[in-house]
C-alpha cells in the first residue's frame, strides 16, 4: 500500500488517471473558449439585429440592434422593447 494514501493500492494508476483527467479538462476548456470567441464574433458582426431579453428588458444586443433601433446602448438598456423601436 501507498503510505501517503492507505486506500490507494496502485498510486501510479491513480496518478495516470488524474493526469488524463487534467488534460481532458484543459482540452474541454480550450474548446469552450474557442467556441465562445467564435459565437461572440458572429454576434458582434451579424448584419441583423440580435438581442437577448429578460422579461421586458434587453440584457444584451449586438451593434446592428443599435443601428436599426436608432438608439444608444444606454437608451436600449433602459427602455422596454417598444420604447425605442424602428419606424
Amino acid at each position: 500500500m501507498n503510505a501517503a494514501n492507505p486506500y490507494d493500492t496502485n498510486s501510479k494508476t491513480a496518478n495516470t488517471k488524474s493526469t488524463q483527467e487534467s488534460k481532458k479538462n484543459e482540452s474541454t476548456d480550450e474548446s469552450l473558449r474557442e467556441r465562445s470567441e467564435k459565437y461572440t464574433a458572429l454576434f458582434q458582426s451579424a448584419n441583423s439585429a440580435i438581442f437577448i431579453m429578460d422579461e421586458d428588458r434587453f440584457i444584451d444586443f449586438n451593434p446592428k440592434t443599435l443601428e436599426i433601433f436608432r438608439c444608444t446602448a444606454e437608451e436600449r438598456s433602459q427602455h422596454e422593447p417598444w420604447g425605442c423601436s424602428p419606424e
